[in-house]
């Protein structure tokens, strides 16, 4: 009787067994293939978790499966890690390139000093300049370890600050009548003073007069603009030429100790329309030689003042044709005393070109941009002269400011201006 009943229990149990053997065998043949050869669903639990699942079905099955938030969150987090290790070790390559090619140290003592590079420029904005508060701007400097500053005598819009003595257009509607006052204040608590002078990128003048300005697909054409909508001064037209000198001349009768020009160049864009330079079939110069020609004569214009040409990356690029758009040649061997790369991230272009680097946005890596530029304008610079000139960089004054400086340290530069 025992017997009979051990031997029922066990057709029972086996009989059980295989319904739950085909239930399963059915579950697996239909779960999806993007997991095989795992399958979605057991009877065990084999995978390593925070979480046991505890819930079973009807037939004793736990759900086995990784949630596909889990496994989103996992790849996201992944590909992050990935992100940050190639930055960190990219960053850390950069430097140490740069740090084996500077000079050993002549001694143990050199490492652990401090070292100042001779120019640590700041500018001044227009707001700071109008206010005339010159205590809080010594304040500034100081809090900076600047030992110059930098105002804008006429702005990247035309705009003259200062009192010249003629305008043209609009291009007085932000002058500061005690600007030279605030200057000279600055200047006799013991810092250097630079005038900022955009030379061709100039909207007031442009549109003041048509001789001036960058036209429209022919002589007969309106005014030229850029992406931005800004206007250009012709670098072939006397008129314009003219202009820009005279104000050079004024900053450096008024007490300067240094000129710093930015736009000596043609507008690299595609603008509103083709550009048409009107004075161009009159000049025997190329474009290149204008540009060159007239920081000659702005040095000339400067009289002692000392004059710092500011340019992109292309300025310091030997390799430009005379077909390349912006300064159509090398801008390396001109008068000025000292050269300075703008290496300002917030105006770079999306894709900007550093020797055999390139940068889709700056922006993201700006330590390492800043690393590459300077490295860059001091290596063209003393490559094209067996006496350098003077090697400035143009940085951003943001979060990572101190970086950055690090950075121009590192590349052997000569000064930095903090913008």
């Amino acid at each position: 009787m025992l017997g009979k009943r051990r031997e029922a229990h066990r057709l029972r149990r086996e009989s059980t067994e295989q319904e739950r053997q085909a239930i399963f065998e059915k579950k697996t043949s239909a779960a999806s293939d993007r997991k095989s050869p795992l399958t979605l669903r057991t009877r065990a639990y084999y995978r390593f978790t925070k979480e046991y699942p505890a819930i079973v079905d009807e037939n004793g099955f736990r759900d086995n499966s990784p949630g596909v938030k889990a496994v989103r969150n996992r790849r996201i987090i992944t590909a992050v890690f990935c992100v940050l290790v190639f930055a960190a070790a990219f960053i850390a390559a950069k430097t140490c390139i740069y740090l084996s090619e500077m000079p050993v140290p002549a001694s143990p003592a050199a490492i652990t000093e401090k070292k100042e590079l001779p120019f640590r420029a700041l500018h001044i904005s227009y707001d700071e300049l109008r206010s005339g508060d010159v205590p809080a701007l010594q304040r500034k400097l100081e809090a900076c370890n600047c030992n110059a500053a930098v105002f804008e005598f006429k702005d990247d819009d035309g705009y003259v600050l200062f009192n010249t003595g003629s305008f043209m257009g609009r291009s007085a509607d932000k002058r500061v009548s005690a600007a030279y006052d605030t200057v000279r204040a600055i200047k006799e608590a013991g810092y250097e003073v630079c005038a900022y002078i955009s030379c061709f990128k100039d909207s007031a003048a442009a549109t003041a007069d048509l001789t001036y300005s960058v036209r429209k697909n022919t002589y007969e054409g309106d005014a030229w603009t850029d992406n931005a909508g800004k206007y250009w001064l012709d670098p072939f037209s006397t008129a314009a030429r003219e202009y820009v000198l005279n104000i050079i001349a004024k900053a450096a009768e008024n007490g300067f100790d240094r000129i710093l020009l930015a736009n000596v160049c043609f507008s690299a864009d595609s603008g509103s329309a083709q550009q048409y330079y009107a004075w161009e079939q009159d000049s025997s110069m190329t474009r290149n030689q204008a540009l060159i020609s007239f920081i000659g004569s702005a040095v000339k214009s400067s009289g002692k003042t000392r004059l710092t040409f500011m340019g992109t990356a292309a300025a310091f690029d030997t390799s430009l044709t005379d077909d390349t758009p912006g300064y159509y040649g090398g801008m390396l061997n001109t008068a000025a005393s000292s050269l300075c790369i703008d290496a300002r991230v917030s105006r770079q272009p999306k894709k900007t070109v550093i020797g055999t680097e390139t940068f889709s946005d700056a922006a993201l890596m700006p330590y390492v941009f800043v690393l590459s530029a300077s490295g860059y304008a001091v290596k063209a610079v003393n490559t094209a002269s067996e006496t350098p000139a003077e090697t400035l960089v143009c940085v951003e004054n943001g979060e990572q400011l101190s970086e950055e400086l690090a950075a121009v340290g590192f590349s052997g530069a000569n000064g930095y201006i903090i913008w």
